[in-house]
């Protein structure tokens, strides 16, 4: 008896190499997206207030996590932040309590990072206050990008300083707010150096107290 082989031609036929070529793609395309992410994440800080208040609280809300993690980005970019090419881009979002209280939460936060951090004033591009809620629905907080976009560094700090800046990686939303009381917490707000009372002085207007 004559046995006839048939030769298995089903992945040589031309119809499938489309199929294949969509699969590898995504599976080559998968690492990159994740570590894409991740640098989103890791460029941007996100610090929370008590609606209406300008006291910065910690660890409440993460924040004590967030300042850990921030000081330690920090140092490690430490050379590119004293050289001019990293800025920090500090920003309120949604603030309950009006622009006295938007920008009085924008020092707090830089006044612990000065302390913390040892880093100075001329690091920093001070945003304004955003209406809207960051990443859609985190309201109440201070979101600090390192680096900063380059496009509010020459806005803020002039296109001298832009153009020696490194391009950041785009920037993305962090997790989401812790719900515990500040009553236990620690007032960063309460003890602050006298240089944050000079900061505070000189961008409050004149004759206005804390």
């Amino acid at each position: 008896m004559e046995i006839h082989h048939q030769s298995d031609t089903t992945w040589r036929h031309p119809v499938h190499w489309p199929l294949m070529l969509v699969a590898l793609l995504l599976i080559l395309t998968i690492p990159a997206a994740n570590a894409s992410d991740k640098a989103r994440t890791d460029s941007v800080f996100t610090f929370r207030f008590v609606p209406g208040k300008d006291m910065f609280y910690s660890p409440w809300g993460g924040n004590g996590a967030e300042l850990d993690r921030l000081v330690k980005a920090i140092g490690a970019n430490r050379e590119a932040i004293e050289s001019g090419q990293m800025y920090l881009c500090v920003t309120s979002h949604a603030t309950t309590g009006g622009k006295r209280t938007a920008r009085v939460r924008r020092l707090r936060v830089k006044s612990e990072l000065i302390t913390r951090a040892h880093i100075a004033e001329d690091h920093f591009v001070t945003d304004r206050d955003i209406a809207t809620p960051y990443s859609d629905s985190l309201r109440d907080v201070v979101v600090v990008i390192l680096p900063a976009p380059i496009e509010k560094v020459a806005r803020i700090a002039g296109p001298e300083a832009a153009a020696s800046a490194v391009p950041p990686s785009p920037p993305g939303p962090t997790a989401a707010a812790s719900r515990a009381t500040p009553s236990s917490c620690k007032d960063i707000g309460l003890t602050m150096p006298e240089r944050t009372e000079s900061l505070l002085t000189r961008e409050l207007p004149h004759g206005t107290r804390l």
